[in-house]
């Protein structure tokens, strides 16, 4: 027999489904100040016992002392962020090396460029000076000045590029050009660079003088250099010019005594192109029209070998203070203005015998 099992029939119900809201667990902001309960402080200021016993704590609390919520420590990890990031893109201040030379230098402004005039300047400058010593830098100009220090290739890059007004610091240059700028197609006349290098002053500059041709042909801008009136200052105020000098002639034994002999720390002698009203204008007329009678090329080497040999140029007297001027003229006139009373010529701190004759005023131009 097949047993059939029936599932026995429904019972009517009476119940009916009623859908049942459920209120969601209330989510508490961490970035909300909560609000005190039972008379006790809010949670972020809630005293946290880490269980262990300090003999050494006083009794008093630390109201200094921060207990880091949600809040705090995510307000801390951005501050450390935002500190180790500085830190990575802050240029390191480089030091000065063991020779620092100022110089002085003519400068053609391109007609055309990428760069600014005055960071194309310091590029210029800054590629010739690694060429001869590869750690060279380029130092500010004045140490008063707001400056980062000395300058390396480093900083003349995309990057790290100097702004305008920080890159004015490092060229000595006169003040309508500070303020408005450099002039396309424009010769600017004694201008001023201190660089910071390995070797010494005349070896530096004996190889920046070999290096003409080689930039040259390698279609590189040669800038011709010159010793700057004093190393020690950003500033020279002319005294007067020695008599009997030559060009390239020993001077470090003069500036090593003559500040002891005139009294002024901030004098020295360098040999320089000066200016005299009423008298060097006759001496460059004359010494062109000299040289217009034996060479007709004027542009050739020999024209202007020829003429500057002419050029009121000499070994002059600078001071760092305007001041100092009239004191240092009094004093080297006396010593050095006239000849001895056998006739001979005053010797000065070296051996070189030179008479001093005092100017008033100078450019170089």
């Amino acid at each position: 027999d097949t047993t059939t099992t029936e599932n026995p029939p429904k019972e009517p119900s009476n119940k009916v489904a009623v859908t049942v809201s459920q209120t969601p667990k209330k989510i508490e902001n961490p970035y909300v100040r909560s609000e005190p309960k039972q008379g006790l402080p809010p949670k972020e200021f809630r005293w946290i016992d880490d269980g262990s016993d300090d003999e050494d704590d006083d009794d008093e609390i630390d109201v200094n002392k921060e207990i880091h919520t949600t809040s705090t420590a995510r307000k801390s990890s951005l501050k450390v962020s935002a500190k180790a990031y500085s830190d990575v893109t802050k240029v390191k201040k480089n030091k000065e090396l063991e020779h620092t030379h100022r110089f002085k230098f003519n400068y053609n402004i391109p007609r055309s460029g990428n760069k600014a005039p005055i960071l194309q300047l310091l590029s210029t400058l800054m590629n010739a000076a690694r060429d001869l010593d590869k750690d060279a830098m380029i130092m500010p100009w004045d140490d008063k000045s707001t400056n980062v220090g000395p300058i390396d290739a480093t900083h003349l890059r995309f990057v790290n590029k100097l702004s305008i007004t920080e890159a004015k610091n490092y060229i000595n240059l006169p003040m309508d050009v500070r303020r408005i700028g450099f002039t396309h197609g424009r010769t600017e006349y004694g201008l001023g660079v201190r660089i910071t290098t390995k070797l010494s002053a005349l070896t530096f500059k004996d190889s920046w003088d070999l290096k003409k041709r080689d930039w040259t042909a390698n279609r590189k801008q040669y800038i011709p250099i010159k010793f700057a009136e004093l190393q020690n200052s950003p500033e020279a105020f002319l005294v007067g010019v020695t008599a009997g000098s030559t060009e390239q002639m020993e001077s470090e034994s003069i500036n090593e005594k003559l500040k002891d002999i005139v009294g002024i720390s901030g004098i020295g002698v360098s040999y320089q192109t000066f200016h005299q009203s009423g008298i060097t204008p006759k001496m460059w007329v004359e010494a062109t029209q000299r040289t217009d009678i034996k060479i007709k090329n004027k542009k050739s080497r020999e024209y202007y070998k020829m003429k500057y040999a002419w050029a009121p140029e000499g070994l002059c007297v600078y001071v760092s203070k305007e001041a100092d001027v009239s004191k240092a003229r009094a004093v080297l006139l006396e010593k050095y203005g006239e000849c001895n009373k056998d006739g001979t010529i005053p010797v000065w701190p070296g051996g070189s015998r030179m008479r001093f004759i005092p100017l008033k005023s100078t450019y170089i131009k």
